[in-house]
């Protein structure tokens, strides 16, 4: 029935030249080559050939095709933002953006949603995927399972929390990122300006002694002594 449906909706009113020349009449062949791999089931080749097509003419019938070649191959989170796309398509109709939705609501049951707020600036990392920029224009999806979430932002200590997600759950997560703290000030030394007021008050005092030995009588050897 998907099938079926997926096969009236990409060749309804197309027509193959056999020797394509307009972008229009190149796109549809290699929407006609990705029918007959996703029927082979042959779906890698068939996403391959779809990707080709909606680069030379974009239409949102690849976007589904794709889509369901994703589902088959159980790339479900793949598949859902592939089906998202269909409906940010100006040229979807009404029908294939009812199609769209029906196949995410079915995907939100085999996934879990996860909704990231806050952490501004921030980037987040989930499991070994590449960073993210906060704020996320959408929530999450992750496989069911055990999922590590890290934000990090220069001058703020890293925000961390790991979830256990079941499939059609959704997890609100708000990201909050306290400030480092400023290292404590060294305490004073009041030892060492003891130290060298001590040093000083000594040095005065021998100066003094120094001048004073012009007031010893010439030959008395304890003047200079006292002076040293």
């Amino acid at each position: 029935m998907l099938a079926a449906f997926f096969l009236s909706l990409v060749g309804h009113g197309t027509v193959i030249a056999a020797d394509p020349a307009s972008p229009e009449e190149r796109a549809a062949a290699q929407l006609e080559a990705g029918n007959q791999r996703l029927e082979a089931g042959e779906f890698a080749a068939a996403i391959a050939a779809y990707r080709v097509g909606f680069e030379i003419y974009p239409r949102a019938s690849f976007l589904f095709n794709i889509g369901l070649a994703q589902i088959e191959l159980g790339q479900l989170i793949e598949a859902a933002d592939s089906f998202e796309s269909v409906l940010m398509r100006p040229e979807a109709t009404p029908d294939v953006a009812a199609q769209a939705r029906e196949h995410i609501a079915q995907l939100h049951e085999k996934l879990a949603v996860v909704a990231v707020k806050g952490g501004d600036g921030a980037s987040l990392g989930v499991d070994a995927q590449a960073p993210r920029a906060l704020p996320l224009p959408k929530p999450l999806l992750l496989l069911p399972g055990a999922h590590a979430l890290r934000a990090t932002r220069d001058g703020y200590l890293p925000f961390e929390r790991q979830l256990a997600t079941e499939a059609g759950s959704r997890t609100d997560v708000e990201v909050v990122l306290d400030p480092v703290p400023l290292a404590p000030r060294p305490k004073r030394r009041y030892w060492l300006w003891a130290t060298v007021g001590a040093a000083v008050a000594a040095g005065a005092v021998v100066t003094f002694l120094v001048l004073r030995r012009d007031d010893c009588p010439p030959g008395k050897d304890q003047c200079i002594a006292l002076a040293h």
